[in-house]
This record gives structure tokens, C-alpha cells and sequence, in this order.
């Protein structure tokens, strides 16, 4: 999302500066957690074709063989999703893995999966056992499978030749920096304003909006209303804000005016429809902090907060500047009758180390 947003933010028609490939790896167990489903909802949705996750798909999970807990038709899920499917039949074929990667990314209508067949702990006396999972092999174990890789040499001694064969891909990669740099200096020369902006945004030095208390009612008024406002004033800012609710919006006023939304063909749209996946859409604004070149925000009543709870943590143990925007904060919510607010839940977040905590005081 965050590539595809600041793509229509600085590349021109013929410098394009930002166009890379996301990529991603996934087990069996990513695969089953609940965020794995919204994430994967929403990305198809968008139609997000520079997204390519590998799925290691080895039919082992902690306690037992998957098919105890998972008998998914992934290839019908991911496609019913919006997703190119992809298989790769042999897990240890290079060449089988690097030719999946190259049509993948070749396909235009959106994500694409490619189903990588593992052995779990290929090559040691346990292959394709659970206990592989989540304990040591053991001093024999090491050893049958060192014997069975060929493999002569000493605990962490790395041979010469493997530091040439990363020397050599380092090497082969400085082309294409050459070439990236080159299109960044031709943004410098011919668009000096959109250069400045990529270059602030990315170094975290864009100005924020200067804000007049002067532009806001002297009358009582919903602290959601006075956001609304506010959030108005970054809209034409140097810095590159943009979010959205999980389908609160309207009641959140967490929404930018005039602006239809960021949807495939309208990437550069500030309102992310993030629908009703509170977790993922928390998680997605950690991932286009991380990603760099803008700040993000998403919003939902503050009692939905516990969806998004390690989301929240993870920003938190990142220091990541992400921003969660939550209203309706009360354990008595208004028309739709009494929430189900925990009356600890503004504590429970305020103890989260490295998450700031802003509540307005009520009057």
C-alpha cells in the first residue's frame, strides 16, 4: 500500500522512481491466524500486484501434522481472494523457486502466492516429523545431518566460497543502485519541489500544518468533531498523511474531505477503506511506517482497541511513530445502547512501554 501511494506522489512518466516488488514469507501457521485472512481480504481487494508472499507450505505444525488442524484449499482461497496462485512442487529446486518468482512478479491483476512444498528439517533422521518443529536434533541428529549435506566444516565456520557467492550477488546489485541513484538525481534536476518532498518525507523532516485555535468552534463539541478539523488542516501539508477507519469513518470522522479513497486506480487518494478488520488495518500502518516516506493513522472506537492490541504492542517494542485514533470512549456508548468497554482497557493501553498515550480531558 505504502509503494503504490507514494508511487503517484513521485514518479513521473518517465522516471519511475519507486517501483519494487514486496515480498513476504509465510507458513502454515501465519496462514491460519485470523490477521492472515483480513490482510489477505484486503490486499486482493486493492488489487496490490508488487506484492508476492512465498508460503512455506511443509504440512507440519507444532503438535502435529497439519491436516489435524488445517485441510484449507489454499489455492481457492487465495484466488477467491483476488490473488494469482502459484505452486511450486519441489521446495529444494532453486530453479523451480526462482522461476515462480519471476512470472509472479509479471502478473498485473493483483498479489500473487506461490505455494512452496517443504520438507520440514529436509535432510536430518527426523524430516517431515513435528519434533523437528521446536527441539534441537541433538549431538547424533547434527551430525546424520551434516553427513547427509556433505557438509566437512566446523561449528559456525563459514567457507570462502560462500562469502564469494554473496560477494558476487552484492556485486551483480550495484547496477541497479547506480541506476536508482541516477533516477533520483534526474528528480532533483527537473523537479526540484517533488525531490525536496521525497527527501523530508523520507528523513522524517516534513513540516506539519500550522494549526489556529482561531479555525476552531469556541462551543462545546465531540472531540471526534475538533479531530475532524484538524485532520482538515494536514491534507495540503508538506508531510505525506494519510489512513482510515475500519469502517468507522463517519462516526470517527477520521476522513479526509473530498477524497474518494484510496482504491485500485486511485492510489493516490488519502482515505484508506480499511473495512471491518480492526488488527489488520493496525498492522498495516505499522507497515507503511516501516516502509518510510509517509505517516499513517487508522481509527475505530476505543472499546475495538483490544482487536488491535498487538499490533498496538508491536509499534510500541519498534518505537514506530504509528497512530491510532479511537473515539466513543466511554463504558455507557450512546444510541446504540451500553458497549461492552472494559473499564481497565485505558490503563491496559497506557501501560504498553513506548506507546503515547493522549486522552482529552472531559468537561
Amino acid at each position: 500500500m505504502a509503494a503504490k501511494h507514494l508511487a503517484t506522489q513521485y514518479n513521473t512518466t518517465d522516471n519511475n522512481l519507486l517501483d519494487n516488488q514486496i515480498f513476504t514469507l509465510v507458513s502454515d501457521g501465519d496462514l491460519m491466524e485470523g490477521i492472515s485472512h483480513e490482510a489477505a481480504s484486503l490486499a486482493g481487494h486493492l488489487k496490490l500486484n508488487n506484492l508476492v508472499a512465498l508460503y512455506d507450505s511443509n504440512d507440519v505444525t507444532l503438535d502435529a501434522q497439519a491436516d489435524k488442524s488445517l485441510t484449507d484449499d489454499v489455492e481457492k482461497r487465495f484466488t477467491g481472494y483476488g490473488w494469482n496462485y502459484l505452486r511450486v512442487t519441489n521446495g529444494n529446486d532453486l530453479e523451480e523457486i526462482d522461476n515462480a518468482i519471476k512470472a509472479a512478479v509479471t502478473l498485473q491483476s493483483g498479489p500473487t502466492i506461490i505455494e512452496v512444498k517443504t520438507t520440514l528439517g529436509y535432510g536430518s533422521p527426523k524430516a517431515g516429523q513435528t519434533v523437528v518443529h521446536g527441539n534441537p536434533l541433538g549431538d547424533d541428529g547434527v551430525k546424520a545431518t551434516k553427513d547427509f549435506f556433505k557438509w566437512q566444516y566446523g561449528p559456525f565456520e563459514i567457507p570462502d566460497d560462500v562469502y564469494a557467492t554473496y560477494q558476487e550477488i552484492a556485486d551483480s546489485k550495484v547496477p541497479a543502485q547506480q541506476t536508482w541513484l541516477a533516477k533520483l538525481n534526474k528528480l532533483e534536476e527537473t523537479d526540484s519541489s517533488r525531490f525536496q518532498s521525497f527527501e523530508d518525507n523520507i528523513s522524517d523532516q516534513a513540516g506539519l500544518p500550522d494549526f489556529n485555535p482561531a479555525d476552531l468552534t469556541s462551543e462545546p463539541e465531540a472531540t471526534r468533531g475538533t479531530m475532524h478539523k484538524l485532520l482538515q488542516k494536514t491534507a495540503d501539508c508538506e508531510l505525506n498523511f494519510w489512513g482510515g477507519s475500519a469502517d468507522l469513518s463517519s462516526s470517527n470522522k477520521t476522513y479526509f474531505e473530498n477524497d474518494d479513497g484510496f482504491e485500485p486506480g486511485q492510489y493516490s487518494n488519502k482515505n484508506i477503506f480499511f473495512g471491518v478488520r480492526e488488527f489488520a488495518s493496525a498492522a498495516a500502518v505499522n507497515g507503511i511506517t516501516l516502509f518510510g516516506g509517509s505517516r499513517a493513522f487508522t481509527s475505530t472506537f476505543f472499546v475495538f482497541s483490544d482487536y488491535m492490541r498487538n499490533a498496538i504492542r508491536m509499534a510500541g517494542l519498534q518505537k514506530l511513530p504509528s497512530i491510532f485514533l479511537f473515539s466513543h470512549d466511554s463504558v455507557a456508548l450512546g444510541p446504540d445502547g451500553p458497549t461492552h468497554q472494559p473499564i481497565e482497557q485505558l490503563d491496559s493501553i497506557r501501560a504498553i512501554p513506548n506507546v503515547i498515550l493522549f486522552r482529552p480531558r472531559m468537561r
